[in-house]
């Protein structure tokens, strides 16, 4: 392959990188209940191909002419770590009230008044 297929290869990689995690920035900003294994899928694949794809660009000039897409994706990459830490933080506050919820309808009351207490402090 040479170094105009690489680097057109490096850019439709990126693309199609785009596309997914800019879709499951979408589902995350309207706080869509979704499956989120399958993005996770998608972009670890997008990633290999786009390292196999680098692999191919022999001239780091090449690759330096596609810096710009580099770093829009970076940027983009940030927002969706900075989405899915959000929404990780949501899902483990609701766990947490669950969890609470399950503890106390299993209780048998001999310790609620020293529960509810410490709660309070």
């Amino acid at each position: 392959m040479n170094d105009t297929a690489a680097v057109d290869a490096c850019m439709a990689v990126i693309e199609r990188l785009r596309a997914v995690v800019e879709e499951e920035n979408a589902v995350l900003t309207k706080q869509k209940i979704v499956a989120h294994a399958p993005y996770a899928e998608r972009k670890n694949q997008l990633l290999r191909d786009l390292m196999a794809a680098q692999r191919c660009c022999r001239d780091r000039p090449s690759l330096r002419s596609i810096a710009g897409a580099y770093q829009s994706l970076k940027a983009l990459l940030a927002r969706n770590e900075k989405l899915l830490k959000g929404h990780m933080s949501a899902l483990e506050e609701v766990a947490a009230v669950i969890v609470d919820c399950i503890k106390r309808s299993e209780s048998d009351g001999t310790y609620s008044h020293a529960c509810r207490k410490q709660r309070m402090t």
